[in-house]
């Protein structure tokens, strides 16, 4: 595992980018902070590469391509999702959250290492010619992209941390998968990732367990396995089995890959009734006999088709 490694940034593309910004701040979940045209020098030199093509990121209306979000202590990337598909080659495809970032000490060295694997370079930023960023194409299994960046600056930690609102810690992600098996194979090969071992979500294991607001008919079954990657990130892994409920549902809609934004937080009730209050459903909800209670509210059509999970800390 790369214990090296810090997590920098997760990055969701949005179908209605300014109503996506609103919608998480009109929840209080993220401050109200002005936008900056230029995050660079404008005499600095910043050139993207995208699928071995220089790339221009600038919207046609001259609106903003990306802008940051600080929900707890996340620092979320929304961007503008294309408004139609791409043919051929494309870094994203579908609204959704689709690539985490890590800052790593060697940027030049572990993408080499990962290219050795077989990775492709797909987005490659760089300015006044020094890498800054990488994608690389780790979607074969989870449809999950990987990107990383050069180390944070204390000023970048200082920011991330105070510009929260909310008292929530950021853990992590759920992705459903197709065969986690697979998943737990590829991520091990490229040596990215510590796991724990294999464990089955059985609702009948759970207490008060609600699906849309209803106790479930069917058992709901799933195998899961948690990977850890880098100093933080918790990345939940799903495989469904039984039930139609939430995993299968969005396997079967979206395909593959992140789902939510998982925080702890001190008081599950209390931060349940404070979204409740501002309309948001709570869709998936439970306590297991041994884990933390948990609940699920559904954010995905104003909020960049993600969901927001909450653990009890």
């Amino acid at each position: 595992m790369k214990i090296n490694w810090e997590f920098n940034h997760s990055g969701v593309f949005a179908k209605d980018f300014d109503r996506t910004l609103h919608y998480y701040k009109s929840l209080g979940l993220a401050p109200d902070l002005p936008r900056t045209q230029r995050p660079f020098n404008p005499k600095d030199k910043a050139i993207t590469v995208e699928f071995d093509e220089v790339v221009d990121l600038s919207m046609p209306d001259g609106s903003y391509f990306l802008a940051l979000l600080y929900i707890g202590d996340l620092e979320l990337e929304v961007l503008h999702a294309p408004k139609k598909i791409p043919l051929g080659e494309a870094l994203s495809y579908r609204e959704g959250v689709n690539h985490f970032c890590m800052s790593v000490p060697d940027i030049d060295g572990e993408a080499d290492k990962l290219v050795g694997k077989g990775l492709r370079i797909i987005q490659d930023f760089k300015l006044n010619g020094k890498r800054l960023e990488d994608y690389l194409d780790t979607r074969e299994h989870g449809n999950i992209l990987l990107s990383m960046r050069t180390p944070m600056t204390e000023e970048m930690k200082k920011r991330k941390a105070e510009n929260g609102i909310i008292d929530w810690q950021f853990r992590g992600h759920t992705a459903v998968v197709k065969d986690l098996d697979k998943m737990v194979e590829y991520y091990r090969y490229l040596e990215i990732a510590e796991f724990q071992s294999e464990k089955i979500f059985d609702s009948s294991t759970i207490s008060d367990v609600k699906v849309y607001g209803k106790t479930p008919k069917r058992l709901i079954k799933a195998k899961t396995r948690t990977a850890k990657i880098g100093d933080r990130l918790v990345l939940e892994l799903v495989q469904p089995l039984e039930g139609d409920e939430i995993y299968r549902e969005t396997l079967y809609r979206r395909g593959e890959g992140i789902i939510d934004l998982t925080f702890t937080v001190d008081d599950l009730d209390r931060e349940t009734a404070r979204l409740v209050e501002k309309g948001v459903a709570v869709i998936f909800s439970g306590k297991p006999r041994t884990g933390s209670a948990f609940a699920c509210f559904d954010t995905r059509e104003d909020g960049g088709d993600v969901m927001i999970k909450l653990m009890q800390r």
